[in-house]
This record gives structure tokens, sequence and C-alpha cells, in this order.
């Protein structure tokens, strides 16, 4: 499940979206899953500000920011 390609739908209040998101996250939380970026996400934005050959190091400290 990818959060980060959640949307409000057309109709749905903006209070409503926020309680749907943060109910995913505390989910997550419950389950051990990571919640936050992919590293392959992490990867092609790094190389989209220029950093072509990033250490692995730098890209899961990017991945693990909240």
């Amino acid at each position: 499940m990818n959060l980060m390609n959640s949307y409000q739908d057309k109709f749905q209040d903006i209070q409503e979206f926020l309680d749907q998101y943060l109910a995913m996250q505390k989910v997550c939380d419950k389950l051990g899953m990571n919640f936050g970026q992919c590293t392959d996400a992490a990867m092609s934005m790094l190389k989209e500000q220029g950093n072509v050959t990033p250490t692995s190091a730098y890209v899961k400290k990017g991945t693990q920011q909240n």
C-alpha cells in the first residue's frame, strides 16, 4: 500500500481524509510496517536533484525522515 499516492475524494471533507490517513498510519505502526518513502522513490528524487550516484547511507537517511 502506497500511502504517498493517497488522494482526497471529490466530496470528502479534509478532516475525514486526515482521519483516514492517520488511521492507516496507526495500522502500519501496529503491524511493524515501515511508514515512509521507498528506496526507489528516494533514489529517483535524489537523481532529479542532481545527485546521480548517492551513497546507500544517504538514501537510507532520506527514507527515514518524517
